[in-house]
């Protein structure tokens, strides 16, 4: 499974070059669960909705997208972090204790 998981990587990273395409992993957590209108975490999902704290209601896949492109550029937020440090990053951007490049 492990040989096979890796040829399938390998592919995926080739045809990505044949096509001009680039492609990295970010950090996924908490990237459903931000408004990324405002980049910070407030809000709620629920299914396929995204509600922010202003009422406004977003497609939750395609808000989430959004915040994970966002994470792409994020210089603080290493793919590697936990749950726990990318938490305690979103929440010091809300009381506005860091600077989000």
């Amino acid at each position: 499974y492990r040989r096979q998981r890796q040829m399938c990587i390998r592919d995926r990273k080739t045809v990505f070059l044949l096509r001009g395409v680039y492609h990295d992993e970010v950090n996924a957590a908490y990237t459903s669960q931000i408004d990324s209108r405002t980049k910070r975490l407030e809000g709620t999902r629920k299914g396929d909705r995204f509600t922010g704290v202003d009422g406004v209601v977003l497609q939750a896949d395609e808000n989430a997208a959004l915040n994970i492109l966002d994470r792409f550029y994020d210089t603080q937020i290493s793919r590697y972090a936990t749950k726990e440090e990318v938490k305690r990053i979103l929440l010091g951007r809300l009381s506005g204790a860091t600077e989000h490049q």
